[in-house]
């Protein structure tokens, strides 16, 4: 842990990298007592008022049944600590009856009795840096959605980071508008961090992969025993940044050769039942809950048409292969897989 915490202050060479570096150093301290069917949420110093969200979900239990999912809107007003967000959120946790235990100065814990929960926040256009982390974490998403502005709302350089952590320790990324060139949108953004990422990744028990506006990152079961988890913040004002963290058992993985339009694609599932159908989806507009009452499941794609349906092996594995029209360059194309009672993390492609 202490060469994990020294690596971190050498990096720390801007106010915005202070302020998220301490934040993972925070979370990842009480990682050696943490309990396995606990997630834990930390903040940092919002910049802006507005409002968060953070929605669990108990993917184990069936698609419409009450309290299967519940989102928790949360208020921050302006000039509030990071101390004082963690206590609003935490009451508002309670008020919708959560058992939360508040951890340090920023950041609680959030227990859970399921096997298979999801936990996904937004930070609005509060303009800060948030923590999701717990042990059995499985695969999680670091999100910077649409267009940001490149100033933060004191007039400098907006910036964005992300981080990734296991038991291994942790590692950091950060990137301002300038060096993006002031290209600033989710894509170029996620592009920048990942490969600051990727420089870091090797033996951390983590893999990445850039999927537009999105990082996925898929835990080694053995280095997350006791806890895992993702750091997403800006300091821009605009709504986008946030994440996903799945925790307890593995979900559909979904893979494709190449995605070339004119040329035939081949999508592979894996980690699906032994034989089970799975549906191959996509979306050519925004990402959104679909609920599919038949598959027991809610789909991350607003409006979904069916690729094609193809049973698994004996190992779980479902391949599909399908052409990509000729005029479908640069399209922007969400994909997604299911089964009864899974789906797959979204993938968001461009034909090239």
């Amino acid at each position: 842990m202490e060469q994990v915490m020294l690596k971190l202050r050498e990096n720390i060479v801007v106010r915005w990298q202070v302020v998220c570096c301490a934040l993972l150093i925070n979370i990842m301290t009480p990682f050696v007592v943490a309990k396995p069917r606990e997630v834990e949420l930390g903040f940092s110093d919002p910049m802006n008022a507005g409002d968060v969200t953070i929605t669990f979900t108990d993917t184990s239990r069936p698609v419409g049944e009450a309290g299967r999912t519940k989102s928790v809107p949360v208020s921050i007003p302006a000039n509030t600590t990071a101390q004082g967000k963690r206590d609003l959120i935490a009451q508002a946790l309670k008020d919708q009856g959560f058992t939360v235990e508040k951890s340090g100065k920023t950041a609680l814990y959030l227990s859970y009795v399921d096997d298979k929960v999801e936990v996904k926040f937004k930070a609005g256009q509060t303009a800060e840096s948030d923590v999701v982390s717990g042990g059995g974490a499985v695969k999680a998403s670091i999100d910077f959605e649409g267009e940001f502005e490149p100033m933060d709302s004191s007039g400098m350089v907006a910036e964005f980071s992300a981080g990734v952590i296991t038991d291994l320790g942790a590692i950091y990324a950060v990137v301002d508008a300038n060096e993006l060139g002031w290209q600033t949108d989710g894509v170029a953004i996620c592009a920048a961090l990942f490969g600051q990422l990727m420089a870091q990744a090797d033996g951390m028990g983590v893999e990445l992969e850039h999927q537009g506006s999105r990082i996925a990152v898929a835990f080694d079961e053995d280095a997350v025993v006791e806890g895992g988890g993702i750091q997403v913040g800006t300091t821009s004002p605009s709504a986008g940044s946030g994440g996903r963290v799945l925790f307890g058992v593995p979900e559909l993985e979904l893979t494709l050769d190449q995605f070339v339009a004119g040329a035939k694609t081949t999508f592979q599932v894996s980690n699906a039942g032994a034989f089970e159908s799975v549906y191959f989806v996509y979306g050519l507009g925004e990402a959104g809950d679909f609920a599919v009452p038949s598959l027991d499941v809610v789909l991350d794609i607003a409006r979904p048409k069916l690729i094609g349906v193809r049973s698994a092996d004996a190992n779980g594995v479902a391949t599909l292969s399908t052409a990509i029209p000729q005029n479908a360059s640069g399209l922007k194309v969400l994909l997604q897989a299911a089964e009864v009672g899974g789906i797959s993390m979204l993938r968001e492609e461009v034909v090239q």
